[in-house]
């Protein structure tokens, strides 16, 4: 059996496909399993080191701030969708998974049209583009919330399952999670992170309370994203042992393990493990329709 996944863009797209592709492998022998994602994304980095074989093809976004950068995105879309064809004939694949996202738009969208079984997953209460937009193309539509059921066409297509969590998050021991990030264990843990792709709005944030932080006596562990992660790292990185900074932590479990308390910026509340306390900061670029309802 062969099974194509197409995601990208952000962990929130791309953790829930590796989470499936993670249980099929236990539960499918001799499975092979392709992803499809966007060049120069940070699924370039992600899907390898989850095991998984990734291909790439030339796709972006639609950019909500300037119509003028959206002139050339439909010639792109077909270019891409052209591409994804060449990899699904060669890599002849039973069914089609998308889990949301620009990048997954092209990739299912082809297999559709290919006679290729398809279904595309949301996590979102409010679906989006690229969620909609396949929805009349897939044979199943995978929602999370009952609410989502409102907000979308073909409702003879939706499956309501629970949004998928990787097992390999499984808390571990404080002990080896401190261990891991070598931090002083006597000492509370403050997690942060931004999303995948981080949060320039946090980073600023902690970057002009870092002192304040530090009168706390505490551990800092703060994912930064990488556009930020050089600036910062040799700023705050570099100072004390306790504060570690990063550009992206692949072992979340770790994290999660010894954060008592966690500041995160979520698209949607993915609450997977029982934290002491949780801030939940809202991306304020997100709608406001879909920031409220989550």
């Amino acid at each position: 059996m062969r099974i194509l996944f197409a995601c990208g863009g952000t962990g929130g797209h791309i953790y829930p496909a590796i989470a499936i592709a993670d249980e099929i492998r236990k539960l499918v022998n001799d499975v092979e399993i392709l992803f499809i994602g966007a060049k120069g994304r940070i699924e370039e980095k992600i899907v390898p080191e989850c095991g998984y074989e990734l291909k790439t093809v030339e796709i972006k976004g639609l950019d909500r701030k300037s119509i003028i950068k959206n002139i050339g995105l439909p010639l792109k879309l077909m270019r891409a969708v052209s591409d994804c064809k060449k990899i699904i004939r060669e890599f002849q694949p039973n069914a089609a998974v998308g889990t949301g996202g620009y990048a997954s738009v092209p990739a299912i969208y082809a297999a559709s049209k290919l006679g290729i079984p398809a279904l595309i997953q949301g996590g979102d209460a409010f679906p989006g583009r690229a969620t909609k937009f396949l929805a009349r193309y897939v044979n199943k539509i995978v929602i999370n919330f009952e609410e989502t059921t409102a907000h979308l066409k073909f409702k003879h297509k939706l499956v309501h399952i629970a949004h998928p969590v990787r097992t390999s998050l499984n808390l571990t021991s404080r002990v080896e999670a401190y261990k891991f990030f070598g931090l002083d264990e006597n000492k509370k843990t403050l997690f942060i992170f931004g999303g995948s792709q981080g949060a320039k709005g946090i980073n600023d944030t902690i970057a002009g309370n870092f002192d304040k932080l530090m009168e706390m006596d505490l551990n800092l562990i703060w994912q930064v994203g990488k556009t930020d992660f050089d600036e910062l790292h040799d700023k705050f990185g570099t100072v004390n042992p306790n504060v570690k900074v990063y550009e992206f932590i692949q072992n979340m479990g770790f994290a999660y393990s010894i954060g008592r308390v966690s500041a995160a910026l979520w698209n949607y509340l993915r609450l997977e493990f029982r934290l002491y306390s949780y801030l939940i900061l809202m991306q304020p670029r997100i709608t406001r329709r879909r920031t409220q309802g989550h």
